[in-house]
């Protein structure tokens, strides 16, 4: 059964059903453009930037806790290529890129240094009959032995460049996988080795025993498995998609694992989870990008099948924990486990960045090597009784109340989980964030942008509790209104809305963004004694906007209203009800037709200074006069209210002609002019000056001479 969890303080839960309103949040009516959104989080991408301490995530999306894991030791080197356990409490450990030998304690983890091998690296480690620890080198294929000395013991140098795993057969002989040839050779007591597989392969990747008594050997160029019985001849049992086998390991029911690693090609991951934990990835590490991993089950007299596959993610390490296949992945320290349904999950977030080596373990844990840098985990068969995930940091896109988490569980609840918040205003959580809190009915974590939660997850006499999907209530806080530009048009300028056909308003409700409003098309025609204003405005949260328009003359403390409730982005005041003057208009935006009263935004600005004027100019002391052979024209302009924009002349009814004032410049209400008219012929000529003012009235006047 599935239900909804919501946490009641620290001793207390309640089960309601999955889909939930919190009651401590107000639901607004469909007009409201901030709405209370519940944001759901239940695939794996939800959780792609969350952290995970001892708690897994499954390809669909569901959290539990997952096995118990302690770390052993960290390694003051870079790689461990391979290891072995001695059946007691040692495990022998290869290092790079230092080419040495460790020995670690699981009780106390104590590193002791075996050896140094210079510049060799050690890529495989057997433990024989006797307790003798042998150890393969690469890139110079040779076989020592480690004793007591620091030195270690050169017993064979082999005709090989690698040597990437070591084996043991039942009569105590010592097996090698080469590479450069690929081959699989038998060293006998005498330290002589002849060839057991000879392949057309370029490299033995992997050994293993089934439990008939056959070897079992990975390859690459192919990616071959081959078996080779006991009493009987070599076969090919599979061949994997990928260039290489990189593990075969054999499960509790006899069964075997295959990990193949291949070059992926084009395509998307197979599951939610590997698409994932394809994404991103550490700081210098190789593009996984190009690699494939998928794993086989295969088992006598059946095909092989697929159990899972992840493009873009590197395997590099397989073995099993119970009944669940474990990987090893080059990313983050990540353990995957594989269920024998071929359901994946995350079984584990250890450090370092690539799991290098898994092998059996202990009273049936598993030991986990990772690389860059080196660690020592153990992964132990029953769940954890504790875990934790720590969300990513969840935008909520503007300043937020936060209401509430409901997480959806599987019932009966086996433990229980604790809610705790914590909340900021920057986008990476910082010393300015609240501490965390827990959640007591309600997100206690003050208003803010940000959010961000964790989970603890206890045990109880099960496997814990389970976690399908986790639901966060919030209402965005209502943002003000921008008044971004208020504009006055040329005097006589209207303006007018186009025709348009309306379409259908687009959908809205929980969950889905305010849409951007579309802005009605403006026109402009001239129209005497118009003065045409028009605004822009915006509001991030998409509300419906109302204007209101005020009015003033320049000089005065208190504005006269004009309009309110104006939903068009522009007014056409009419200059003929007004008096003569200098004015100003206030434009005010405000959200309150999509807000409750009492949380309505308001923004506003004032124009520039504008000038009504009814009268034309006047043209004072006209005069017309000969210098030598020149005509003179002198006058003088004035204007009432605004200042004199242009002065032009013509004679005898010709083409006018511009001409300036005195100081060259339209820049006062009085101006001087002072101009020469070119040859006139003898006889009268009529010189009529137009004057225009800077809100377009206009005036005339003439003057008549006579040229002798």
């Amino acid at each position: 059964m599935i239900r909804t969890y919501h946490p009641l303080g620290e001793s207390g839960s309640a089960f309601l059903l999955v889909l939930v309103f919190a009651a401590c949040l107000w639901l607004p009516s469909p007009m409201m453009a901030v709405e209370t959104t519940r944001l759901i989080q239940r695939t794996p991408r939800a959780f792609r930037d969350a952290s995970f301490e001892a708690v897994k995530i499954t390809d669909d999306g569901v959290l539990r806790l997952a096995s118990a894991r302690s770390k052993i030791a960290d390694l003051d080197d870079i790689i461990i290529w391979d290891m072995v356990w001695d059946g007691d409490d040692t495990v022998y450990l290869a290092m790079g890129n230092e080419g040495r030998l460790n020995k670690v304690s699981l009780k106390t983890g104590q590193v002791v240094p075996l050896g140094d091998f210079e510049s060799l690296q050690v890529t495989a480690l057997v433990r024989m009959p006797d307790g003798t620890v042998l150890a393969g080198t690469s890139p110079e294929g040779m076989i020592f032995r480690v004793g007591g000395s620091d030195v270690p013991e050169l017993v064979l140098d082999l005709d090989a460049d690698y040597i990437w795993d070591l084996e043991v057969d039942d009569r105590g002989r010592l097996l090698v996988a080469t590479g450069l040839p690929g081959a699989v050779l038998r060293v006998d007591s005498s330290w002589k080795a002849t060839t057991l597989i000879e392949t057309d392969q370029d490299h033995v990747l992997c050994l293993a025993w089934d439990r008939e008594g056959a070897l079992l050997a990975g390859t690459a160029n192919d990616g071959y498995v081959y078996r080779l019985p006991s009493r009987g001849d070599l076969e090919v049992i599979f061949d994997a998609p990928g260039e290489e086998v990189k593990g075969v390991d054999v499960l509790p029911d006899g069964s075997l694992a295959v990990l193949s690693l291949g070059s992926s090609g084009n395509g998307e991951p197979d599951t939610p989870l590997a698409r994932i934990l394809a994404q991103g990835g550490d700081e210098g590490q190789d593009d996984q990008g190009a690699w494939e991993t998928a794993v086989f089950h295969l088992r006598r007299g059946r095909p092989p099948a697929l159990l899972w596959r992840a493009r873009g993610l590197a395997g590099h390490s397989l073995s099993h924990l119970g009944d669940d296949v474990l990987i090893g992945i080059g990313r983050r320290g990540r353990v995957l486990a594989i269920d024998p349904e071929g359901v994946g999950s995350l079984a584990a977030e250890l450090s370092g960045r690539e799991v290098s080596a898994l092998i059996a373990g202990p009273r049936g844990s598993v030991l986990g090597a990772v690389s860059h840098p080196a660690a020592l985990y153990r992964i132990l068969p029953t769940p954890a009784s504790t875990g934790r995930v720590t969300s990513g940091v969840i935008d909520s896109g503007i300043f937020a109340h936060w209401g509430r988490i409901d997480l959806t569980t599987a019932l009966p609840m086996d433990g229980k989980v604790v809610i705790e918040t914590r909340s900021g205003n920057t986008s990476e959580p910082d010393d300015t964030w609240s501490p965390w809190r827990k959640m007591k009915g309600a997100i206690k974590s003050p208003d803010a942008r940000y959010l961000q939660y964790r989970l603890s997850f206890f045990a109880g006499r099960g496997r814990g509790p389970e976690v399908r999907a986790v639901s966060i209530w919030y209402l965005p806080l209502n943002s003000a209104p921008k008044l971004e530009s208020l504009q006055l048009l040329d005097p006589g300028v209207r303006i007018d809305l186009k025709e348009q056909f309306a379409g259908e308003p687009p959908p809205r409700g929980i969950n889905r963004p305010a849409p951007e409003p579309e802005r009605p098309q403006q026109k402009e025609r001239l129209d005497p004694g118009i003065q045409g204003i028009r605004w822009r405005a915006s509001d991030p949260d998409g509300d419906e906007l109302r204007y209101s328009v005020k009015l003033r003359e320049v000089g005065s403390v208190s504005w006269r209203s004009l309009k309110t409730g104006l939903k068009d982005e522009f007014i056409n005041l009419n200059t003929y009800s007004l008096p003569d003057g200098w004015y100003e208009v206030q434009v005010v935006v405000s959200d309150e037709a999509s807000n409750l009263e009492g949380e309505a935004q308001r923004d506003q600005r004032i124009s520039p200074a504008f000038a009504v004027d009814h009268a034309a100019p006047i043209v004072k002391r006209l005069k017309a006069g000969r210098d030598g052979s020149a005509l003179v024209v002198r006058a003088r302009v004035e204007d009432a209210v605004s200042t004199i924009r242009s002065v032009r002349f013509s004679v005898d009814g010709g083409d006018f002609r511009a001409i300036f004032p005195k100081d060259r410049v339209y820049d006062e209400k009085k101006e001087s002019f002072e101009f020469a008219v070119g040859s006139l012929r003898s006889g009268p000529h009529t010189i009529v000056l137009k004057v225009e003012d800077w809100v377009m009235n206009v005036a005339t006047a003439s003057i008549s001479v006579d040229i002798p």
